[in-house]
């Protein structure tokens, strides 16, 4: 993505939620405290407008944004983005596979995960790999996207599991606010092939936001989708 950025005259700016990386984990927070964190951040830096962008989990967070901050924002956009766990078959894709569990069990996953990212991370990859369509797995050959894709998942867990196994819970949880009050126009990139967030579930973030303009691509999956089509995702952002 940088490279597009810069080419395109693209300020990226990624914050870490709560838990993640070098953010502080916060106790019994809600998908609906994210904007006060964005708005904070922007004033911090001085900045009065800007777009906003959400993948895969991130998805609903750029929403809730849309929904909660709109003045503030110039043009939205979600890609492979998770949906509400009623959404239709949203429970057959792997990204609800840690969320859908309990308590104790979601938290001996994530631990298991964090020791292996740490014991053994070509078997993680290698397991990761065995739940990614062909078209994510021939991104994940690339070492250009793979290196980033294990670094991502380490910064997830760089402060333990606390972050990840509530940001999990909340996927199930009622969000605390109505796509249908999303008042901006949503840009929607999803694959059909995605294995993590199936396509019905970008079908019906479509259907449901008022305003919307969906993208669904053939031959494109999870982590393919937004590889392929950043530049893309980036003109519409900026526009």
């Amino acid at each position: 993505m940088k490279n597009e950025a810069a080419e395109l005259g693209a300020r990226v700016i990624a914050p870490d939620r709560p838990g993640f990386g070098l953010s502080d984990f916060k106790r019994n927070r809600q998908i609906v405290d994210w904007p006060s964190d964005v708005i904070e951040l922007a004033d911090a830096i001085s900045i009065d407008k800007f777009a906003i962008l959400g993948v895969s989990g991130g998805g609903p967070y750029a929403l809730v944004c849309a929904a909660k901050i709109s003045t503030r924002i110039t043009n939205a956009a979600i890609c492979a983005s998770m949906g509400p766990a009623d959404a239709p078959g949203a429970s057959k894709g792997t990204a609800m596979y840690i969320p859908s569990k309990n308590t104790l069990v979601r938290k001996l996953l994530l631990m298991g995960m964090a020791t292996g990212l740490r014991r053994d991370p070509d078997r993680v990859l290698s397991q990761i790999k065995n739940t990614f369509p062909e078209v994510d797995c021939l991104m994940l050959s690339r070492p250009e996207i793979e290196q980033p894709f294990m670094d991502s998942l380490r910064e997830a867990y760089r402060s333990g599991t606390n972050g990840y196994s509530l940001e999990a819970s909340l996927y199930m949880r009622l969000w605390g606010f109505r796509l249908l009050d999303v008042p901006l126009m949503v840009h929607i990139w999803h694959g059909e092939d995605d294995g993590n967030v199936p396509i019905s579930v970008g079908r019906y973030l479509a259907k449901t936001i008022p305003n919307s303009k969906a993208y669904f691509l053939t031959k494109e999956g999870h982590l393919s989708i937004g590889t392929n089509n950043i530049k893309d995702i980036l003109k519409v952002l900026i526009a």
